[in-house]
């Protein structure tokens, strides 16, 4: 999918600016980052684009929003039905995996849900094995540590073969170690599945490691600056993006800080 915002101004009611005429494009099956401080506005992009803050606040919402040409903005009841089949997948913070339900249940549900239950098995075993979950299958979201969670909440998420990702700081929770390890499998599964991603993100190294565009945001909830990272590739580990893009951190980092506290009246 192809993803283009134009000109996109919001807030929650008619005196507060959550976002000042915002404008980038996503291309098919790439990755953009968001980084900014805390309240600038990176979330929110998500959920516009996701269609949930758009019918109860569509009176303070201004421009475009495109997928693949189609406005869905205009279009809202086109895009609802494109969700509905599972082409969206949207990754928050939290796993939010249903407490009651195993882990094999929980990474099932989205196929329930879209009525594809000759599928389930073989998917569901694919993704198991793909998340290292298969020996855990059968546990509760309780019996699990922070990075299995977020494996299954992965899993789950992917399961649909979801044409864009929109991904909400997923792995902040994480040690070092859960992350690289699921940072790969992120990378495989959005490269198996062609899928075009959108991740928010404090962590710089991180933008740079899954996007070679990044966007930044600053507290007047305008784009202050789109970096394009050079010599980005697929095959860069971690380490390798921590090593070689310490003068792009630098950079990042300098535009965040010289705009914050800048405020729209």
């Amino acid at each position: 999918m192809k993803i283009e915002l134009k000109n996109i101004s919001f807030g929650y009611n008619a005196t507060e600016t959550v976002l000042d005429n915002i404008s980038f494009t996503v291309n098919p099956s790439s990755c953009t980052s968001i980084v900014g401080s805390s309240g600038s506005g990176k979330s929110t992009i998500l959920r516009l684009i996701n269609g949930m803050l758009q019918e109860t606040n569509i009176d303070f919402l201004k421009g475009e929003i495109k997928i693949n040409d189609s406005d869905i903005i205009k279009e809202k009841i086109k895009w609802k039905n494109k969700r509905s089949k599972g082409e969206l997948g949207y990754m928050f913070q939290n796993s939010n995996l249903l407490p009651h339900l195993s882990v094999e249940k929980n990474i099932k549900l989205p196929l329930k849900i879209l009525g594809k239950k000759t599928e389930e098995n073989e998917i569901v075993s694919d993704y198991l094995k793909i998340t290292g979950l298969i020996n855990h299958k059968n546990k509760l979201p309780k019996e699990l540590s922070g990075g299995m969670k977020t494996r299954a909440a992965l899993a789950r998420t992917f399961i649909t073969n979801p044409k864009l990702l929109l991904l909400d700081e997923p792995f902040s929770s994480l040690d070092i170690v859960w992350k690289s390890e699921l940072y790969e499998e992120v990378k495989r599964l959005k490269n198996l599945n062609n899928t075009t991603v959108i991740l928010v993100t404090h962590d710089i190294f991180e933008a740079v490691y899954f996007s070679n565009n990044i966007v930044i945001l600053g507290d007047n909830h305008k784009i202050i600056k789109s970096i394009n990272i050079p010599n980005w590739s697929d095959e860069l580990s971690y380490n390798d993006v921590v090593l070689k893009y310490n003068k792009e951190f630098v950079e990042i980092k300098k535009c965040i800080e010289e705009n914050r506290g800048q405020i729209n009246l």
